[in-house]
């Protein structure tokens, strides 16, 4: 009996691309220096999650998530509500086949998105077509060979509908099934890519710009982890296999395809864990393939890569997903094939991300599986640029907005939560106080706060921890916090009604102070 590697070792950090990744980003929401996001929330998966998806998969023009759970043997979807919150639907049962990897396309090209899985412990992949009301028919499931690990797909007999291109852990040949665009795949024939090993991820671009699809594989020559361009013919067929070296020893654990330098050409990026580092292949224009590497050092478990503009400034960056404490790393691009550095994210781990505008205000935002919680999903809101829609209060942080009211004769503030309607109740302030919540720290979560008309002093309690105490105003002054400057902080800022002054402490940029409006009138927040 041949052994088999197990699960989590291998399939946490599989990742497919199947398009370049690009930007168009139409900077509705502002640019700022650097990526920012809300505190996490989590959404339960009712089972352990070994792979996630996005897509729209009741085409309501919000995003969802789809997540694979091996141990329970099944797909769960969970509908995006367009303010980053999800309703989970039924689980899809996938027994006897175990789903370890899930990806979604229009595979059947009927303008409804349809899921797929690879089941590693099984040694087959299943087709379950979408129904494009967030539902899916019973999945088809194909033999496919030992432990397959990520799934492509491409036209490549060029008949008008997609196949599916297979990789199988340690193998040196890629399965490929023909489809006839129904959920109806051939059987298994063999694609060498012999002597190159450790096999584990596979995604399709055209590298040499011949109109055929290209196929991209992560794998390993000796002990130097490697990608390999296979490009195609046309006909069924390929040319021989093209390794490009990493520089790094071990395995490649992640890989991503964009179009990092604007050239027009697919560029790659890998994750390597062993050797803690991203190698950086830019698209060659004349080899037609892939330049030589270069390396950026990223320490302690990186295990996955995805790209995004993630700080709205139309230029691609790089998200990985890490399994140590701190969650989530971003190199920011510049638009010519290099990086820097970023704050490391603090939060929960998540090995996998998926990254779309999950609450519709023109910024991507994060989706994880929780590597601390494999049970639930830990889901990361983008503050970052622009004049933000944080709802005001939400001091639960779900991203709708809570009823509440701040009572100044015993200075007591209650909150009933927009999740249940329970309410709940705190101290902060005094009688004379005037309320001015906001989110003063950034993560996405309402502050109490209190203007104290009597010393011109604002007391503000972030959820994240500590004080705020500041004078700024003057005892006639209407407090009229919001985020002026767009870097996801509510500003202390006051409304001055006898001048119509308006007076702005800016959280980056300082006081700002201008007459606008006459005396009188009322501002508007």
């Amino acid at each position: 009996m041949r052994s088999k590697q197990t699960l989590s070792s291998v399939l946490l950090s599989a990742l497919v691309v199947f398009q370049i990744e690009s930007s168009t980003q139409s900077f509705a929401s502002g640019a700022c220096s650097q990526p920012s996001y809300r505190a996490a929330t989590f959404q339960p998966i009712g089972g352990v999650g070994n792979s996630v998806t996005a897509g729209d998969f009741n085409l309501d023009g919000k995003p969802d998530v789809a997540v694979a759970s091996a141990g329970a043997s099944n797909v769960t979807v969970f509908l995006g509500n367009g303010l980053g919150g999800f309703s989970a639907q039924p689980p899809i049962t996938v027994a006897p086949a175990v789903p370890s990897f899930i990806a979604s396309a229009d595979l059947s090209r009927d303008g409804k998105p349809d899921l797929i899985t690879a089941n590693f412990a099984t040694d087959n992949f299943s087709f379950f077509h979408g129904n494009g009301d967030g539902t899916f028919n019973a999945p088809m499931t194909y033999a496919t060979g030992d432990q397959p690990t990520a799934i492509a797909w491409a036209d490549i007999d060029q008949n008008g509908t997609l196949d599916l291109i297979i990789v199988r852990l340690n193998r040196t040949n890629l399965s490929m099934h023909l489809g006839d665009g129904s959920g109806i795949y051939t059987d298994a024939s063999n694609i060498s890519i012999a002597p190159e090993t450790g096999l584990r991820h596979i995604a399709v671009a055209d590298f040499n710009r011949d109109g055929d699809p290209d196929l991209l594989i992560s794998g390993m020559n000796s002990t130097q982890a490697s990608v390999i361009v296979l490009n195609g013919n046309g006909s069924l067929g390929f040319d021989a296999p093209f390794p490009h070296s990493t520089t790094a020893t071990g395995e490649v654990d992640g890989m991503v395809i964009g179009d990092f330098n604007a050239d027009g050409r697919p560029d790659v990026v890998t994750a390597n864990r062993t050797a803690q580092s991203a190698s950086i292949f830019l698209g060659s224009p004349f080899s037609g393939n892939l330049s030589a590497a270069t390396t950026t050092p990223i320490a302690n478990g990186v295990l996955s890569v995805r790209a995004a503009d993630t700080n709205n400034d139309g230029k691609l960056d790089l998200v990985f997903g890490k399994d140590t404490v701190n969650a989530t790393y971003v190199l920011k691009g510049n638009g010519a094939g290099t990086f820097t550095a970023s704050p490391e994210l603090t939060g929960p781990r998540g090995s996998q991300v998926v990254i779309e505008d999950f609450n519709l205000d023109g910024k991507k935002d994060l989706v994880a599986i929780d590597a601390n919680v494999q049970t639930r999903l830990a889901i990361r809101l983008s503050s970052c640029g622009g004049l933000t829609t944080n709802p005001v209060p939400d001091f639960t942080g779900d991203g709708a907005t809570d009823l509440a009211f701040f009572r100044p004769s015993t200075g007591f503030w209650y909150v009933l939560r927009s999740e249940d309607f329970t309410f709940f109740g705190f101290p902060f302030g005094t009688n004379g106080d005037k309320p001015g919540a906001g989110d003063y720290d950034g993560d996405g979560v309402t502050d109490a706060a209190v203007f104290r008309p009597s010393s011109s002093t604002w007391y503000i309690q972030p959820s994240s921890g500590g004080s705020i105490i500041t004078q700024f105003g003057i005892s006639t002054d209407t407090p009229i916090p919001s985020d002026y400057d767009g870097d996801g902080k509510t500003d202390i800022s006051i409304y001055r009604p006898a001048p119509a002054e308006w007076w702005i402490s800016r959280s980056t940029g300082g006081v700002f102070a201008t007459q606008f409006g006459a005396p009188g009138d009322i501002p508007i927040q």
